[in-house]
């Protein structure tokens, strides 16, 4: 969705309070009191009330919105910004788009919305053909340390992190220059060290044990086929 349809969906206040509304009816509710899953809604208050015994759900209440003052069009508006825009955006830029006069509820809004979509992240699970590798990113190192600093893998410096792309093959006939699968779905994590072990774990962890690995040579990757249906390598050879 661009831009411009969201803001044609969702243009006001209302729209926004609708949308959340219909998401929560969908879904289903139970009285947190009774456990009655029969509710009407209460306009005046914005919350679904128990035909049985009165208890009040309100809009915000089990989401991460619950105790937050901001519009739910802030909270819809936000939500939008960060899950389309590929290289990320600061909470003052959001602040500015939304105009709000103070940065700390829009920075505070965005962590919650972060943790969310991790937890979110951390559920789905990985299938069908899956790319593999391992990546190394700095990271800060504690210089009031005695312990000398080591090089190359195992560095304090640096933390592995195992990277998981699952891609689906294009459809068509394959094209020159033109890469035969889509990339839809990455998943990084932090790993304490390279062994196979480790890898062999991470992955059963997040990925179904039918799953299709296709990776490099490197030895950390050896026993994938353990905790996987197929393991396809390929292997490049050193450049001269």
């Amino acid at each position: 969705m661009n831009c411009i349809d969201f803001v044609k969906q969702h243009p006001d206040e209302k729209s926004c309070i609708q949308h959340f509304r219909r998401i929560k009816e969908e879904k289903g509710i139970v009285c947190a009191r009774c456990g009655h899953t029969s509710h009407y809604w209460n306009k005046a208050h914005k919350s679904h009330d128990c035909k049985k015994c009165g208890y009040r759900t309100t809009l915000r209440s089990g989401t991460v919105m619950e105790s937050s003052k901001l519009p739910y069009q802030y909270w819809l508006y936000t939500i939008y910004l960060m899950s389309m825009t590929k290289k990320g955006i600061s909470a003052a830029e959001v602040q500015r788009q939304l105009g709000h006069k103070r940065y700390e509820p829009i920075w505070t809004m965005m962590h919650k919305i972060r943790a969310i979509m991790g937890l979110r992240d951390d559920k789905y699970e990985m299938d069908g053909v899956v790319e593999l590798d391992n990546a190394f990113f700095k990271t800060h190192n504690d210089e009031s340390s005695d312990e000398p600093t080591k090089r190359g893998r195992g560095s304090q410096e640096q933390s592995t992190v195992l990277v998981m792309a699952k891609v689906d093959p294009k459809p068509g006939r394959p094209r020159k220059h033109k890469k035969p699968s889509a990339f839809r779905y990455v998943k990084m994590i932090v790993i304490p060290n390279s062994s196979s072990s480790t890898m062999n774990d991470t992955l059963s962890t997040y990925a179904k044990p039918e799953v299709v690995i296709k990776s490099d040579g490197w030895r950390g990757f050896n026993k994938i086929k353990k905790v996987s249906a197929k393991h396809i390598k390929n292997i490049v050879p050193p450049k001269e």
